[in-house]
């Protein structure tokens, strides 16, 4: 699952570079390369990074008026699936993130 989140997370990186001049972008993109940072270097599990990538992405965009195209909303949208644990205590686990703020 990590080698997946991985290549959607290098995926959405190449992609959200192409709108280089987009209001916000920084942030999406800075998010976005935290995440992979802290794949690679084993600093958080990859079913919770998922869930904060995916709520920090949401959050960016929500407060920035940033708009996805297409291809980025189906990243996320993977990312998303990629988020959800699986059995009881995984759903419960999703309730972590409900007040995560976007950060390093």
């Amino acid at each position: 699952m990590k080698n997946e989140l991985e290549q959607v997370l290098n995926d959405f990186i190449s992609l959200a570079k192409t709108y280089y001049d987009r209001k916000g972008n920084e942030y999406l993109l800075e998010q976005l390369e935290v995440a992979l940072d802290k794949l690679e270097h084993n600093v958080q599990d990859d079913i919770d990074e998922a869930r904060a990538t995916y709520q920090n992405v949401n959050t960016i965009c929500l407060v920035n008026h940033l708009h996805l195209d297409k291809d980025e909303e189906a990243l996320l949208e993977k990312i998303k699936e990629i988020s959800m644990s699986k059995g009881w205590i995984g759903g419960l686990n999703s309730w972590n993130t409900t007040n995560t703020w976007p950060g390093k």
